[in-house]
């Protein structure tokens, strides 16, 4: 149910009560208990110990069998009740079938009002209420900031001024020259490995793969292949992983 059960202090009193069911019982937080005014009609009362600010009121309720039943709220302000809400009707569920009802908020006219009375009326069925809640709609004032004194504006320093960044030349690439050779190593794998070597590398290639009980391994000079910071790089091959080279020489003026 929304908003919240009427505060400590409340009274509630009812024209007519059947047996246990007071009607205390409908603002004691517990929706298995009810207030029953032993007929078809009834007046339901409650007195708050300090005037509450409503926007409506809710309802659990219950009857036997099934019936439509018209409610009538009235707000007590100044000692006197006035008409809240006009006279609205609501199905309640028999209570056999549903222990209770939770009706649809009644929307009442908003202020402070120091109780609420109910009337309640039906047709073949007593007039029964398990719980009553009531709540506002309306938000809490904001409150207005205290205003302040403006602080002293700080000094913005200048901005410093950022060097100028020093571009790092590209290293010029090496300039072929001379009896040269392309150098194809096809690996077992299927990879190729291609260098522009001059003759005399290509040469010690050639030495060293005929020499096959010396090294296993033979670096072949990267050479146009050198990028970055290194002095030098090289790749190196593994004599039992060769399938294959090839070599085509040209003349590089």
């Amino acid at each position: 149910m929304q908003g919240f059960i009427p505060p400590d202090g409340t009274v509630a009193s009812a024209s007519s009560t059947y047996g246990g069911k007071t009607p205390d019982k409908a603002i004691d937080s517990n929706l298995e208990s009810f207030w029953n005014s032993n007929g078809y009609q009834g007046t339901l009362e409650m007195k708050f110990p300090e005037e509450i600010h409503l926007d409506f009121v809710q309802l659990a309720a219950s009857a036997m069998p099934r019936a439509n039943i018209s409610y009538k709220l009235y707000g007590l302000q100044s000692n006197s009740w006035v008409d809240i809400s006009g006279n609205a009707t609501r199905s309640v569920e028999n209570y056999l079938n549903k222990t209770y009802t939770i009706l649809d908020p009644f929307t009442v006219t908003p202020g402070k009002y120091s109780g609420i009375r109910i009337e309640c009326t039906g047709s073949g069925t007593w007039i029964a209420i398990n719980e009553i809640t009531v709540g506002t709609l309306t938000p809490e004032p904001t409150a207005v900031p205290t205003a302040t004194s403006e602080p002293t504006p700080t000094v913005t320093p200048e901005p410093t001024v950022e060097p100028t960044p020093t571009v790092t030349p590209s290293p010029t690439p090496e300039q072929p020259t001379g009896n040269r050779a392309i150098l194809v190593v096809t690996m077992n794998t299927g990879l190729e490995k291609e260098f522009d070597l001059p003759m005399s590398e290509v040469n010690a290639f050639l030495s060293w793969y005929d020499a096959s009980s010396g090294s296993a391994r033979y670096g072949i000079n990267k050479h146009d292949n050198n990028k970055g910071p290194f002095t030098s790089r090289k790749d190196y091959v593994i004599i039992d992983r060769i399938l294959t080279f090839s070599v085509d020489e040209y003349s590089a003026e």
